[in-house]
């Protein structure tokens, strides 16, 4: 989205979204009035920004919850390990 910043997206994003044009990138350097124009061109299709932000939000929760088990999980798993000393 901007230099420096982090990509939080799922692995099949990329693939997915490059089906659907070219994105132009820098998209979150341009103030209110490039945000405006970006929310006008998802709703020219007809996608609702409400429900487009509900979901991206779900979604990344969701992603991090997983990640964050899995983090747990392997953490809690790891004493066992063989070669890792318990004490």
């Amino acid at each position: 989205m901007a230099p420096g910043t982090a990509d939080g997206r799922p692995e099949a994003m990329p693939e997915t979204a490059a089906g659907h044009g070219a994105h132009p990138g820098g998209t979150v350097t341009g103030g209110p009035a490039g945000a405006a124009a970006g929310l006008a061109s998802v709703q020219a299709p007809g996608i609702s920004p409400d429900e487009m932000v509900t979901r991206l939000a779900d979604e990344g929760v969701a992603g991090f919850e997983a990640a964050w088990q899995d983090l747990l999980d392997a953490v809690a798993k790891s004493p066992t390990i063989k070669g890792v000393d318990a004490e």
